[in-house]
């Protein structure tokens, strides 16, 4: 009976050791998929972040140029007061040195006129 009793223990101790090595073998295929998981979970990570730093950065350009051109269109708009009255100004200056060239004209021309007269 001892006999039989040491020879199970043996069989149990034998089926003890296989069972440590299949669990060392899963476990080290568990730590396996682990490590792809993980690298596959590390190179999508990269492509996100990546696809949204250039996403954000296209959405920070087109902010940029929209409020670059609301700031030119306010300045132009808020410039157009003054942008009026030089070119009203111009056009007055340009009237009134239209006008003296005009008299200036008529002079010379009167006293072109009038010198001609009394050599004749």
């Amino acid at each position: 009976m001892i006999e039989d009793l040491l020879q199970d223990k043996r069989q149990l101790s034998t089926k003890i050791e296989e069972m440590i090595e299949s669990m060392q073998d899963q476990h080290s295929q568990m730590q396996k998929q682990k490590k792809v998981i993980d690298d596959r979970l590390q190179v999508e990570l990269r492509k996100n972040k990546e696809a949204w730093m250039a996403s954000e950065k296209v959405r920070r350009e087109k902010w940029e140029k929209d409020k670059i051109h609301d700031i030119r269109a306010q300045t132009v708009k808020g410039l157009e007061p003054e942008i009026q009255r030089i070119v009203e100004r111009n056009k007055e200056e340009l009237r009134k040195a239209h006008e003296l060239h005009s008299a200036d004209v008529r002079d010379k021309k009167g006293s072109v006129v009038e010198e001609y007269e009394r050599k004749m």
